[in-house]
């Protein structure tokens, strides 16, 4: 285990007294070591800011009448473990490669959502909805997103305007919004109304702003990373 791993395991944050500036105190270390932790990929960063998030909010963990948690932490307790487990040369099945592709994840599904809300706001500029779906696969591309990798398909392809039409049909007919892309998609609408975000506006400055929430998330969750 390396020196910043083993600080990492010797951090403590007292129950219900750790205030917020002492969550933040412990995520800012987090980032330093993610920064300095380039032989693994700034793994040492990424467990210190799961094991600080983890356990700020166990003290807070409320239960329901069947004694389950209503903020679930077993994910994080997972993704803490797996990633700990590196260390010792050992991988754990949530970290494990799988062959023939996997479903998309939720961050991803969350962008699918993003691009559709892109492509709505777009439209309702009057852009027909074929330049649309065009203008945001570009950019899409621009920024190094493929489209999801399935079956044979190793290396992912290039998103092209119709991948972007079927995106946005997929969160069309999720009309329960089950999916994270159909959630995303709803929140950002009730986040960003029309009605109060485009008024005097000109429309290019507005279609730009559109365009400009999709890069921020793009960029700021390294979507061409995650597939």
């Amino acid at each position: 285990m390396t020196g910043d791993m083993a600080a990492v395991d010797q951090l403590k944050i007292a129950p219900e007294t750790e205030t917020t500036a002492s969550v933040w105190e412990h995520l800012r270390e987090a980032n330093r070591l993610f920064v300095a932790d380039k032989a693994h990929g700034g793994r040492a960063g990424v467990i210190h800011a799961v094991w600080t998030i983890l356990e700020s909010l166990r003290p807070i963990e409320l239960r329901d009448d069947d004694d389950q948690p209503l903020v679930p932490l077993a994910p994080l307790s997972s993704l803490l473990q797996a990633l700990q487990a590196l260390d010792n040369g050992n991988v754990l099945p949530l970290l494990e490669k799988v062959e023939g592709g996997v479903k998309a994840s939720g961050m991803y599904e969350s962008m699918k959502g993003y691009v559709a809300f892109v492509v709505r706001r777009l439209k309702k500029s009057k852009m027909p909805v074929s330049e649309a779906h065009k203008k945001v696969a570009g950019l899409l591309n621009k920024f190094g997103v493929e489209a999801a990798r399935s079956g044979r398909n190793k290396r992912g392809r290039k998103i092209s305007a119709r991948t972007v039409r079927d995106w946005c049909g997929d969160v069309r007919a999720d009309v329960s919004c089950h999916g994270s892309a159909a959630l995303t998609c709803k929140e950002l609408e009730e986040k960003y109304p029309s009605s109060r975000h485009d008024d005097g506006k000109h429309i290019d400055d507005l279609r730009r702003d559109y365009l400009n929430y999709l890069v921020k998330f793009i960029t700021d969750h390294r979507c061409h990373e995650v597939k």
